[in-house]
């Protein structure tokens, strides 16, 4: 297995396919991971187990709104919008300090409604997160900031599954 293969991928792989459709698949996603330095919403989205439920089809309907693979701390910060951009480097250094990363983190990605990137959403992950992170060291470092930070991922990612708008926990 190629040294970039997270342990996800061969997990990944072990469930969902067999044999030389193993190898084809853990081959694709190295070459991937590799020329592009990020891995495949759809692999990461299938190793979280999530998939789009019936609220968020439900959701999406009602609202005439697709239902995309979001990544719940943006990945890119535009230049177009400084304020939500502040936000948005808030959150990804708390991931960062936490040890998940942005790109390629199942944690940080979940099945939402392509309708919410605003200032307000922004700066709801920001502070959640950064409340997750301060608990998590005060409670016992380093270790305990990463499971606070990932406990709030999973609970901003079941709001979004569900079709709602995220405004903090």
């Amino acid at each position: 297995m190629p040294s970039i293969m997270s342990p996800g991928a061969a997990t990944a792989a072990r469930i969902f396919w067999t044999g030389d459709d193993r190898q084809r698949f853990l081959g694709q996603l190295a070459h991937h991971q590799q020329m592009t330095g990020v891995v495949l919403y759809a692999y990461v989205l299938m190793l979280t187990r999530r998939g789009p439920g019936k609220a968020l089809q439900a959701a999406a309907k009602a609202n005439k709104a697709q239902i995309h693979a979001h990544p719940i701390v943006q990945r890119t910060i535009s230049k177009y919008f400084p304020i939500m951009g502040g936000y948005i480097a808030r959150s990804q250094v708390i991931l960062d300090n936490a040890g998940i990363d942005v790109l390629k983190s199942g944690e940080n990605l979940t099945w939402a409604l392509k309708w919410d990137h605003s200032v307000e959403y922004a700066k709801a992950v920001a502070e959640t997160l950064e409340k997750a992170y301060d608990a998590g060291i005060k409670a016992g470092g380093l270790t305990r900031a990463r499971m606070a930070v990932a406990k709030a991922l999973e609970q901003i990612a079941d709001i979004l599954s569900r079709g709602e708008k995220f405004r903090g926990l």
